[in-house]
């Protein structure tokens, strides 16, 4: 009396007569009798599997550190490949993790920590080169191998974090005290450039008032006859002195002031004006006489 049973799509089954290897069942519908010892053993999977592992070791500078470790690998679609792999293979999943914790172990104390993290891509090929070495012959192909983890143990993690937080307040403090000297250059340069065109506005104002009053006192002196321009000048300067008083007494945020102000205290404020200005002159005429005398040598013993 037989009976059927089917195989699923990327499975193989393996079919046994009494005890012993008969063939292999790809996917689809299949009839057995079982009175005449057929039996299916076994059904193998086709699709690509992972595998992760952890494994725990020390560095070169005596850190505990645990590699976590994923394997992708493949039963090889081929009637001779998934004979070997369920045949002579009797657990795939101990052996791969057990080639893994070879790799990671011989790799690992050769290390620093440091370089472990550096070093990431070589360790996860040099555990892909050894299964694919040791396990091609049993049927398997490994497509990757991935170091998923890096995980120093938990002092190691506090410390670190201790040390990039240093680093990082380090780097924030070289940035603030630079920023704050980048703010005190251009200050000072502003506060320089400002000075130094107020005293060129400065400058060209005094121009400006020069060349008006000797505009107006030339004019003067052509217009009047018998006048000389000191004479001039102190009109003008009375002039002036009148128009002060009138911007203090007219302006909104003028202080109060007291000025001596009679007929006397003009007549005395022109003759100061006169004087002041008559000293300066023979000052001047008294340092143009000194620099021009020739100097003489003193007399030889």
């Amino acid at each position: 009396m037989g009976c059927c049973t089917s195989i699923s799509q990327s499975t193989i089954g393996v079919k046994e007569k009494w005890g012993r290897y008969d063939s292999m069942l790809h996917p689809g519908l299949h009839f057995l009798i079982p009175c005449c010892g057929d039996a299916v053993v076994a059904r193998v999977n086709l699709r690509t599997q992972q595998l992760s592992i952890r494994v725990e070791s020390i560095s070169a500078d005596k850190v505990s550190v645990t590699i976590g470790v994923a394997v992708q690998y493949v039963i090889q679609n081929d009637d001779d490949q998934i004979h070997r792999a369920y045949y002579k293979l009797d657990d795939a999943k101990a052996q791969i993790t057990s080639y893994v914790e070879d790799v990671v172990r011989q790799v690992i104390p050769s290390l620093t920590l440091d370089k472990v993290f550096e070093t990431k891509q070589e360790i996860a090929q040099a555990v892909g080169e050894r299964l694919s070495e040791q396990l091609s012959e049993y049927g398997y192909t490994i497509m990757h191998s991935l170091v998923t983890d890096i995980l120093p143990a938990k002092e190691v993690v506090a410390s670190m974090n201790r040390i990039n937080a240093a680093e990082r307040e380090r780097v924030a403090a070289e940035n603030q005290g630079e920023a704050r000297k980048i703010l005190a250059i251009k200050a000072a340069e502003a506060d320089a450039e400002s000075k130094f065109l107020s005293g060129e506005g400065i400058a060209r104002q005094r121009q400006a008032i020069i060349k008006g009053l000797e505009s107006s006192v030339s004019e003067f002196t052509d217009t009047f006859q018998g006048i000389n321009p000191q004479e001039v000048m102190n009109m003008i300067l009375i002039t002036q002195y009148f128009d002060t008083l009138s911007d203090i007494g007219t302006g909104s945020s003028a202080q109060t002031i007291f000025v001596p102000h009679s007929p006397g205290s003009i007549s005395d404020l022109y003759q100061q004006l006169t004087n002041s200005m008559v000293a300066g002159g023979a000052a001047n005429t008294f340092n143009d006489t000194v620099r021009r005398r020739p100097a003489v040598a003193s007399p030889k013993e």
